[in-house]
């Protein structure tokens, strides 16, 4: 069974970012990172993290600017550079809580779009 967990991030004057993570058990194979379609949520995730959990893989996502859990105007599309320091602090933060394991970059929809 994964372990859930929430943690998050202020950068600068910018609102503060809410995640969330799901720690595979051990031992595990590397970190998803997932970033979320517009008008969407991390936790409308929660079954992909479980899925990816069950395969050996550990799973951390985020709200972005403006949508879920997160601070910011609801809808409000924030400039592509603050989007961009936000999954930058996504993979430092799968660094630090799993060192050593393959980060993967995973975009849905217009998170898609932010990873290319």
């Amino acid at each position: 069974m994964p372990v859930y967990f929430e943690f998050g991030w202020q950068t600068g004057n910018q609102p503060p970012v809410f995640a969330q993570g799901w720690q595979a058990e051990q031992p595990s194979s590397g970190v998803i990172c997932l970033v979320h379609g517009l008008g969407e949520h991390s936790s409308r995730y929660q079954h992909v993290a479980r899925a990816f959990c069950r395969a050996g893989y550990n799973f951390l996502t985020f709200d972005l600017p403006g949508h879920g859990k997160s601070g910011g105007k609801r809808g409000h599309i924030p400039p592509y550079p603050e989007l961009l320091k936000n999954i930058d602090q996504l993979l430092e933060q799968a660094g630090q809580k799993f060192p050593g394991l393959p980060c993967f970059l995973y975009g849905h929809s217009w998170g898609g779009n932010l990873a290319l």
